[in-house]
């Protein structure tokens, strides 16, 4: 009977994904791929013709150059969670997004920073971006766009990425650019 039961609410569950076409999407972002390995994943569904909710995550356990004199890492695991705006429809056309995250991270040398110190904490704060969705066919688009985060930061500096002398401790305020979006979107 528990068999039963169980097999009843998957298939009713599975149905309603089923009955209803063209409501979720998968992305997956190649320009935090290609900027030090970064794997990105965010599904949304469709509220309505110009809304859509979302929830995503990045992870990146990657560092380059590791006990040499120039370590370079951008690790970060963070979660997020927003609504998307779509004047025309959604999936389709230009959008705007807004949401919460939160990111753990511990970044050194970025890029071509001169900089040697090494500074790891969390952060809490909203996330605002805005861009175009490129409809391919039916089930595939490109998504282009750029996201912003501000909020609080709690973090450590150390001089170095390695050593583990503590520069700098505390709490602080921050906004900053968080990413390029260049997406492949799989609509389901």
């Amino acid at each position: 009977m528990k068999k039963y039961f169980v097999l009843t609410f998957v298939l009713a569950f599975a149905g309603c994904f089923m009955a209803r076409a063209q409501k979720v999407g998968l992305s997956l972002n190649a320009a935090e791929a290609a900027y030090l390995g970064s794997i990105d994943i965010e599904a949304q569904y469709a509220l309505a013709q110009n809304w859509s909710v979302s929830a995503g995550g990045t992870y990146n356990p990657w560092s380059w150059g590791k006990g040499t004199e120039v370590e370079r890492n951008r690790r970060r695991r963070d979660f997020s969670l927003g609504a998307r705006w779509w004047p025309w429809h959604v999936y389709s056309g230009w959008w705007v997004s807004g949401g919460a995250m939160w990111q753990e991270y511990n970044e050194a040398n970025i890029l071509f920073s001169k900089d040697n110190t090494s500074e790891e904490g969390d952060r809490l704060g909203l996330r605002l971006g805005a861009g175009y969705t490129y409809m391919v066919n039916s089930w595939l688009n490109i998504d282009f766009g750029i996201r912003g985060f501000g909020g609080n930061t709690r973090y450590v500096t150390y001089e170095c990425p390695t050593c583990g002398k503590v520069l700098d401790r505390g709490d602080k305020f921050f906004i900053m650019p968080d990413e390029a979006v260049l997406s492949l979107m799989f609509v389901f």
